[in-house]
């Protein structure tokens, strides 16, 4: 992604740079990807504002968590070739915009004049490391308008387990038709959102006690929910924890291992790997204990979740009254 990023960048700059100097902007308000709307705000000397929707991963975040060092090691030898063009292509952004030349590290750390990360500083692990140009405004949890329709009629008042991997990794057949072995005429009532790379007749007959939704209103079934079993992206992660349901998080991407793995550290669920979840009946009975020992009643996720929430008004709240 780094490597695609600045590849990128001198097309999309040489296209957008002439429309973006005729508007004249104060702020150029840029997503923490788009390492051209930091040299944007270089060229015109405007201050860039980078919107980060995940942890600011850095090198003590990597440090953290030895166990994916030789996967990363791994991975940037086998992409020596392309990290060496990427290079010259930074090379030529300096030497053509006079910016300042960009890494591949700075393309996962792209910090602006000001970072806005959409977390609490309760939740970001390292968050007492950054200056204070990083403000922690928190999640955006509004209402949806656009939320699908859902047959909230056929909730039965049992034991609800929300299953969803987003939007993004959701061709995973053999995962979903794991959680419907592993909770087939249970105790428990289960809704699972399996996205567009599923059909619903890939997974066989569906039992009496699931629903089962190419997508739901997240944000509604979070709050009947009683547990959460999902690939741990940042926002699925915030809303469950906002709505005070525990998580089961089995990470599909880099930035979702560390938020599982902070997860497991605070105290607000459990992370299990892929390819573990093929011991459906297993899990089964873990997800049993959780629904029963994990509930909302939980004294120390109520706490999580109290602290979460009231640190992320109090931020918000300091963010309001300072000056970019």
């Amino acid at each position: 992604m780094s490597r695609v990023i600045i590849h990128r960048s001198p097309k999309i700059l040489a296209q957008l740079l002439p429309e973006v100097r005729d508007f004249q902007p104060d702020y150029i308000l840029h997503d923490a990807l788009a390492l051209w709307g930091k040299q944007f705000g270089q060229i015109l000397g405007a201050p860039a504002v980078c919107s980060t929707t995940t942890f600011v991963l850095g090198t003590r975040m990597w440090l953290s968590a030895p166990s994916m060092l030789p996967e990363l090691l791994k991975e940037r030898w086998s992409a020596r070739k392309q990290v060496s063009l990427a290079r010259n292509v930074a090379q030529q952004l300096q030497e053509t915009y006079h910016v300042k030349k960009s890494s591949i590290y700075e393309v996962n750390v792209n910090f602006g004049d000001l970072t806005l990360v959409y977390t609490s500083k309760f939740f970001h692990p390292f968050s007492n490391t950054f200056d204070s140009s990083v403000k922690f405004v928190g999640p955006s949890i509004l209402p949806r308008p656009e939320a699908p329709d859902f047959p909230f009629d056929q909730l039965t008042g049992s034991p609800l387990i929300y299953v969803s991997l987003g939007t993004l990794f959701t061709n995973h057949l053999a995962f979903f038709r794991a959680c419907v072995e592993a909770f087939a005429e249970s105790r428990y009532q289960v809704v699972m959102s399996i996205g567009n790379n599923v059909s619903l007749d890939d997974l066989g007959p569906i039992p009496a006690n699931f629903i089962a939704r190419k997508f739901v209103p997240q944000l509604e079934i979070l709050q009947r929910a009683s547990l959460f079993i999902t690939h741990g992206g940042m926002n699925s992660a915030s809303e469950a924890i906002y709505y005070g349901v525990p998580l089961l998080v089995i990470p599909q991407a880099q930035d979702q291992f560390y938020v599982a793995k902070r997860v497991t550290k605070l105290k607000a669920g459990k992370m299990l790997s892929s390819h573990d979840f093929s011991a459906a009946h297993g899990y089964s009975r873990w997800c049993g204990r959780s629904c029963d020992d994990y509930g909302k009643v939980d004294a120390p996720l109520n706490e999580f979740t109290r602290r979460f929430s009231s640190i992320r008004k109090e931020e918000m709240a300091t963010f309001l009254k300072s000056p970019l």
